[in-house]
């Protein structure tokens, strides 16, 4: 399935999985801290008017687009002009959590349900997939249908199967392939 275009189910070309920085996702997380943006700068008896406030959520959209790490966008803001402090930082280390919810809601709604899309595997099913420029193999833990995604488990990987550790990497189901240790 690498490499292969995906087809639906009326044989048209699966469009590609929404990225977690899509503008769509971008939107909502700024919509989502705007409010708490808005708290902060009430802090310094700044409310601004309703052109400002436009201007304000562009120029979080500019830096939060294609960034998670608060600092980063702290900086961002303060290269236009913003005077953060460490509440401001505390406010835009959700961005990340913000941006998890929005993209596995987009995802969900957008692509699994608007196309029919269906992770063609079940739980025991043994896949290969690309892990970190290599090839890789584990078993099919959990389905995960919302977002179209699988939980695999790979010893070489040090997962495990119960208790504390990591119980499996979560792989996009387009990005898997049927492994020939199933046979």
């Amino acid at each position: 399935m690498l490499g292969m275009q995906l087809q639906l189910f009326n044989d048209l070309p699966l469009p590609p999985r929404p990225s977690c920085f899509d503008k769509k996702v971008t939107n909502v997380v700024v919509d989502r801290i705007f409010p708490e943006i808005m708290d902060w700068m009430r802090e310094f008896k700044y409310s601004p008017s309703h052109s400002e406030i436009d201007s304000i959520k562009e120029e979080l959209f500019l830096v939060i687009q294609h960034n998670n790490d608060s600092y980063e966008i702290v900086k961002n803001l303060e290269d236009k002009g913003w005077d953060a402090d460490r509440r401001l930082l505390d406010v835009l280390d959700s961005v990340p959590h913000y941006r998890h919810e929005a993209h596995k809601k987009i995802v969900h709604q957008d692509w699994v349900l608007k196309h029919g899309v269906v992770p063609k595997f079940s739980v025991g099913d043994m896949v290969s997939f690309a892990f970190k420029g290599k090839q890789e193999t584990g078993e099919i833990t959990r389905v995960h249908p919302e977002e179209a995604q699988y939980t695999i488990y790979c010893t070489q990987h040090g997962h495990v199967r119960q208790g504390s550790g990591t119980h499996g990497h979560i792989i996009d189901f387009e990005r898997c392939e049927f492994s020939k240790e199933n046979a």
